[in-house]
């Protein structure tokens, strides 16, 4: 019997996001309407280059238990903020999916640390990299080449050069406010994550947060709007 992709289903989550440490408690802020945009100079001073300075900010970076992951200090000492919280993440999103008896550099460092077998990659496609790993990792399962997936997705800012970059393009919102949908909307605000789901086949997931219908890469080619900009469909489900 052929399998289908709602077969695929995320059975563990967990991550960091501005001005929450947990997925619940990121939904918390979320549903009641907090504005986890801020503007400090914890990252670069404010006013730096005319910048905007609001952005959403992670604020747990700084420590990391080396000893749980079997590491020394100073492979850690070496690597970024966002490798140490992948590695808690990851082990999170799979005690999450109730995997007690799995045990505990971005994805090697992942695989390395709890001793994956199968395939282990970076992807990075810019603002679409999480879904195309998830598009990876689900047709991995989908061919019966792999038995579970962790699939991350991460992004900081500790440069202000790039941020300058992408407003004086017109990308990053110049006031840093986002307007979704709206005419006056002049670029998007950038913010901060570090979050995994733990995917595996639905006879075997002992938790359900929900399925993947389906999951696709794809690339506009050449816009006269420019790369920087998405193509727009209209899709319309009976469903």
């Amino acid at each position: 019997m052929s399998k289908k992709p709602d077969d695929i289903v995320v059975s563990g989550m967990s991550g960091r996001f501005p001005l929450s440490d947990t997925t619940d408690e990121f939904a918390k802020n979320l549903f009641s309407g907090v504005d986890m945009v801020t503007e400090d100079d914890s990252r670069w001073p404010i006013g730096l280059y005319d910048m905007s300075g609001r952005m959403g900010k992670l604020d747990c970076y700084k420590d990391f238990d080396s000893p749980f992951f079997g590491l020394n200090d100073q492979i850690i000492a070496a690597s970024d903020p966002q490798a140490r919280m992948l590695l808690e993440v990851a082990y999170e999103a799979m005690m999450d999916a109730a995997l007690a008896s799995m045990k505990t550099l971005y994805s090697s460092r992942i695989s390395f640390a709890n001793d994956f077998k199968g395939p282990s990659l970076v992807v990075d496609t810019a603002c679409s990299a999480s879904l195309s790993a998830l598009t990876l990792a689900c047709n991995d399962l989908l061919l019966d080449n792999t038995d579970y997936a962790i699939v991350c997705g991460t992004h900081m800012d500790f440069e202000p050069f790039i941020f300058q970059f992408q407003q004086e393009l017109g990308i990053c919102s110049p006031d840093g406010m986002s307007r979704v949908l709206d005419a006056a909307a002049n670029g998007f605000v950038k913010a901060e994550a570090v979050c995994c789901v733990f995917l595996q086949r639905r006879q075997c997931a002992r938790r359900l947060y929900g399925h993947i219908l389906t999951a696709r890469m794809n690339v506009d080619g050449h816009k006269k709007m420019g790369m920087f900009f998405p193509s727009y469909a209209l899709y319309i489900s009976n469903d």
